[in-house]
């Protein structure tokens, strides 16, 4: 009986691992990808180009490539070749926000 629940709890808990794995590799970088380009679009009133949106649940961290804003002649506003920022996870879980590394490359404003 005992066995019987403690498969059943380590199942579980891999379980749930595998769908935070799965969340955070694909469906939010897929969400992402979409609510900056489509969204961002939409609310500003004129094309938003993004290249990629990686996000890694394991270490926090956030990264962005190709990303800029265009005007109405399609000429660039505003935009960067590379971000990424990773927070801490042990900050977190004080209900603390702490950007531990913070990178942003090929920034470009006309």
């Amino acid at each position: 009986m005992m066995q019987k629940i403690l498969r059943i709890l380590i199942k579980t808990i891999v379980g749930i691992f595998l769908f935070y794995l799965i969340a955070g590799f694909i469906i939010i970088p897929l969400v992402l990808y979409w609510a900056i380009g489509a969204q961002g679009t939409k609310f500003l009133k004129t094309p938003v180009h993004l290249r990629s949106v990686g996000f890694n649940p394991l270490i926090l961290q956030f990264t962005m490539n190709g990303f800029e804003i265009l005007d109405h002649q399609n000429q660039q506003m505003i935009g960067f070749d590379h971000l990424m920022v990773r927070v801490s996870f042990i900050d977190l879980l004080k209900k603390k926000y702490h950007v531990e590394a913070f990178e942003l490359d090929g920034l470009k404003i006309n």
